[in-house]
């Protein structure tokens, strides 16, 4: 291909020169060339012509083209960094209300009258349900293991499944609504849990994980029971 534009570029400057021999230079042997040979540069000049100009125009394609895919590269780098941004900041505003909702007086209630009595499955069953719909945002997809796990809210949302799951509270409350999916998402945000336990090396199997949490389940309800300070609203 190289040289086929090589000798066309060749061809143009002869017949520019011939033709400038003939037409301004009064070249006194031109009027002795062939007709025949004036009609092959001709011929060739305008063959040249059309292929550079074939090649600019295609040049000029190309380029634009190029243009035009490194300019949507970049507004799809824009639009997927714009997107990241706008994710990271749904679910800072998710956890915050959460967490909001997590500390309230009313949850802080819950949790603290649960802890003293374990087996009251009346208050623990709207703690559940609000875990239960933290974990539906992780299985939605809309807080990411990253926002789940870098929150004390995932943590809570582990212990409390396991220990109600050990004492059967969950079991008891599936059996009073006639629903075994009932904290589904919870499971699944459990499995997940010892996932994420396992790749930071804390645990080999699910068993370990249960074990640390059997031992250490005293001072969890102990935080938990001392969440309100208040004699009164831990009576009302």
């Amino acid at each position: 291909m190289r040289r086929r534009w090589i000798v066309l570029a060749i061809v143009a400057v002869v017949s520019a020169i011939l033709k400038l021999g003939v037409c301004d230079c009064g070249w006194p042997h031109a009027q002795a060339l062939p007709s025949s040979l004036w009609m092959v540069v001709d011929m060739w000049g305008w063959l040249c012509h059309g292929l550079t100009i074939s090649g600019l125009a295609m040049a000029g394609t190309i380029a634009t083209a190029i243009i035009i895919l490194v300019q949507a590269d970049l507004l799809r780098q824009q639009n997927q960094q714009a997107a990241e941004i706008a994710s990271r900041q749904n679910q800072l505003h998710a956890l915050v209300e959460l967490q909001k909702e997590w500390n309230s007086e009313r949850m802080l209630k819950l949790r603290s009258a649960w802890a003293a009595n374990e087996g009251d499955i009346e208050r623990l069953e709207p703690i559940l349900e609000f875990l239960e719909d933290f974990a539906r945002f992780r299985s939605d997809k809309f807080l990411t293991d990253e926002a789940v796990w870098d929150t004390t809210l995932g943590w809570h949302a582990a212990l409390y499944y396991f220990y109600n799951r050990k004492n059967a509270n969950i079991k008891n409350l599936r059996t009073k609504w006639k629903d075994d999916t009932f904290f589904e998402k919870l499971t699944d945000l459990w499995t997940a849990y010892v996932q994420e336990e396992k790749k930071r090396g804390r645990i080999r199997e699910e068993s370990d994980l249960e074990e640390v949490l059997l031992q250490t389940k005293k001072d969890f309800m102990k935080a938990e029971r001392e969440l309100l300070w208040e004699p009164q609203l831990l009576k009302s």
